[in-house]
């Protein structure tokens, strides 16, 4: 048996969380076996969680269920990165980015029958090391922006987050975009400097726009020790129109329009002008300048396993 004691970390506002007693009690009922326990934690907004999964683990926990949305998942890690523990996922948010790009189930019995799976070393079930990116000691899994989007997020008030959630930022990301202005930016690419001008940088842990209709993937680019970094420059709702319909058809965009570069050990991001609110897995965290260092497979998941060569560290 490979996971004897079990963390279940559950938000109780997550995007699509439900019944939140539900979900509790299909996690229990699942999760727990002759020899094996689960404790059931729900966060507040008071909670370090990161410093909760991290005495769990000190204490022998050695899988810990993230059951929320990509914001919740990000927490869990910053508690799970260095403990040898082993993350799950109970998808429960409004984007549930990581957990569509390695193919586990949205709905909550099937993802809790994968952990089952996985908690009784049985066949379907597989562990994959996942790709970290850290800033100032934070880690993330998904992707950090600078530009329209983090400006955005970074001026949305608090009462309209929580009225209107993803809506909020999208309105003022559409009020940004008419006339949108760019900024000069320093780029270190692990030794390679760089000056770009951008309305939008996004660096990734897993490929964008390659793997529709999922806008993250396919898996394996989590796992490949590389960073994504793509510069953005549309000044206009038609520059980012084309921008849009080029990727969507697999056409190089217009020249300083659309770029990529990969970095494989460092990235150093600085604004010219003047510092820039940075945004990581959803959220305003810091602002510019900033270092990114990669953390080749600093993370364990537990993923669906559908054949045998697909097999990495086999639960």
């Amino acid at each position: 048996m490979l996971y004897q004691n079990i963390l279940a970390v559950v938000n109780p506002v997550a995007g699509s969380s439900g019944d939140v007693e539900k979900m509790k009690d299909l996690l229990a009922k699942g999760l727990e076996g002759p020899g094996r326990s689960v404790a059931i934690h729900e966060t507040s907004v008071s909670d370090d969680v990161a410093g909760l999964v991290r005495a769990a683990c000190d204490d022998g926990v050695s899988l810990v269920v993230a059951c929320g949305g990509d914001g919740t998942v990000g927490s869990v890690v910053n508690g799970l990165v260095g403990t040898g523990a082993v993350l799950g996922i109970l998808p429960a948010g409004t984007g549930n980015g990581l957990a569509r790009a390695f193919g586990i189930p949205l709905r909550p019995e099937a993802a809790v029958a994968l952990l089952a799976a996985a908690a009784g070393a049985a066949p379907t079930a597989a562990t994959r090391a996942v790709d970290t990116f850290s800033v100032e000691g934070r880690h993330f899994v998904l992707n950090l922006s600078v530009g329209i989007s983090a400006r955005s997020m970074d001026e949305t008030p608090p009462r309209d987050k929580k009225r209107f959630g993803l809506l909020a930022y999208l309105w003022r990301i559409v009020g940004h975009l008419p006339g949108g202005r760019s900024t000069r930016y320093h780029l270190i690419l692990d030794d390679y400097s760089r000056r770009v001008e951008a309305t939008e940088l996004i660096v990734s842990s897993g490929t964008l726009l390659d793997h529709l209709p999922n806008v993250l993937g396919p898996a394996e680019t989590f796992c490949d020790g590389l960073l994504d970094v793509y510069v953005v420059n549309g000044r206009s709702l038609m520059d980012y129109g084309e921008i849009c319909l080029r990727i969507l058809f697999r056409q190089k965009a217009k020249e300083g329009r659309f770029t990529h570069y990969r970095v494989g050990n460092r990235l150093f991001l600085e604004a010219e002008r003047k510092p820039e609110p940075v945004q990581g897995d959803g959220e305003v965290f810091t602002r510019t300048p900033l270092e990114v260092q990669v953390h080749r497979g600093a993370l364990s998941l537990v993923v669906p396993c559908r054949n045998q060569e697909s097999r990495e560290n086999p639960s």
